[in-house]
């Protein structure tokens, strides 16, 4: 469970099974497994939910794909990783639209998401998609 320096090694990496007593917040590996915690323990989101510690630049999809019923918690457009993960936003929190939404931040490359799982948005984001086809 922890390797020679203390840190988790490979619960919560797949496994919500006895989270209660492999969790410990202080020994988790959480810059190469804020996904699995996301991933698999999203029923105990409450507990081990951390933003200074969750990697946000790794990780971002996750959140949007497994805890989007957490949205309002974890939400922080500052943190979350827009050039990689804006299509996340987009396939997984289509009904937070109004709250992500930011045409500034939303990369180009991204647009097919939005036409696909964001349709009922299309007047909030023709204008980026205007400029995607310029390019």
């Amino acid at each position: 469970m922890y390797d020679e320096a203390g840190r988790h090694t490979s619960l919560g990496y797949g496994s919500s099974q006895h989270f209660d007593k492999w969790w410990d917040e202080t020994k988790y590996n959480w810059k190469a497994h804020s996904w699995a915690l996301a991933l698999s323990c999203s029923t105990y989101f409450d507990i081990w939910w951390n933003p200074k510690r969750y990697n946000w630049g790794d990780a971002s999809w996750a959140l949007a794909q497994y805890c989007h019923m957490y949205f309002d918690i974890w939400w922080d457009e500052n943190k979350f990783s827009w050039k990689i993960d804006a299509w996340a936003l987009a396939k997984f929190c289509s009904n937070h639209f109004d709250k992500w939404w930011n045409i500034h931040k939303y990369p180009v490359e991204h647009v097919k998401y939005l036409e696909i799982y964001c349709s009922e948005y299309k007047n909030k984001w023709q204008m980026l998609k205007l400029y995607a086809n310029l390019l």
